[in-house]
């Protein structure tokens, strides 16, 4: 594994046209099969957490919506199964399989600092230093508190940042010359899951079991009701507005009307 430093990472960064995609379920319903083109026409593209890889296995097509390109995962490797109802055997982030076909020259930037990654290489190490040329990056805790001290200054901001958030945050902060951020919705969308569908990998008949609940739903707050969702969705979704309606981000027109209606 070959390590970079934020500062390489912010050079890389700095005064490019940026785009974060994440995995939100109205990206493939609302957006059209050529807004991948539009993500891949970036010179930077950052995906989210799971999307290391799309599901194989259903033979969906959806770089036609979120796009192929891919240059940098920004994850929390949140490797623990605090949700058993939905995580139990389809751990994404501690299963090798998620990880070997990564293309050359990819960064896994862990953009909070906890160093979870370091558990999951430990753990694949031999398979890790066979098959892949990638490049790690963790965020200094510096930067972290730059990033939560931005944050208090839109609102109070009490509990940890969804990955998202954190990954818009750190980017906006390294002065992207324009940034794009799609399929990250901060659950505020009520029509659409927050994650397509087979985002946990999990086989059709889990899925559909958990599609037939009346509770179910990945947004933060009438999903997960049998533990604490650790973020606080309404603070995010106040910081995604003034961003939006700010300039400083540009979203794609689904989020934007969801925000500014």
């Amino acid at each position: 594994m070959n390590s970079i430093t934020y500062n390489n990472l912010t050079s890389l960064i700095t005064n490019k046209r940026v785009a974060i995609i994440g995995p939100a379920d109205y990206v493939n319903k609302e957006l059209g099969d050529k807004h991948g083109e539009y993500i891949d026409s970036f010179d930077i593209v950052i995906r989210l957490n799971s999307m290391i890889k799309y599901p194989e296995e259903h033979k969906l097509d959806l770089t036609k919506y979120y796009g192929s390109k891919f240059n940098i995962l920004a994850s929390s490797f949140w490797h623990y199964n605090d949700d058993p109802n939905l995580t139990k055997n389809y751990d994404r982030f501690n299963n090798y399989n998620n990880y070997k076909d990564i293309k050359n020259n990819i960064i896994l930037f862990e953009n909070i600092n906890r160093n979870l990654f370091n558990d999951i290489y430990i753990k694949f190490k031999s398979s890790f230093d066979m098959h892949n040329n990638f490049y790690y990056c963790n965020m200094p805790n510096n930067v972290y508190n730059s990033i939560m001290k931005y944050l208090n200054n839109t609102t109070g901001f009490l509990k940890t940042p969804t990955t998202g958030l954190l990954a818009i945050i750190s980017i906006l902060l390294m002065k992207p010359q324009e940034l794009y951020v799609s399929g990250v919705s901060m659950y505020i969308d009520k029509k659409y899951n927050g994650y397509y569908d087979y985002y946990n990998e999990m086989p059709i008949e889990e899925l559909e079991k958990l599609n037939s609940r009346p509770d179910y739903r990945f947004d933060g707050k009438n999903y997960r009701k049998s533990f604490e969702f650790g973020h606080n969705v309404d603070n995010e979704q106040t910081i995604m507005k003034y961003l939006i309606s700010n300039n400083l981000i540009k979203v794609d027109n689904y989020l934007h009307k969801l925000y500014m209606k």
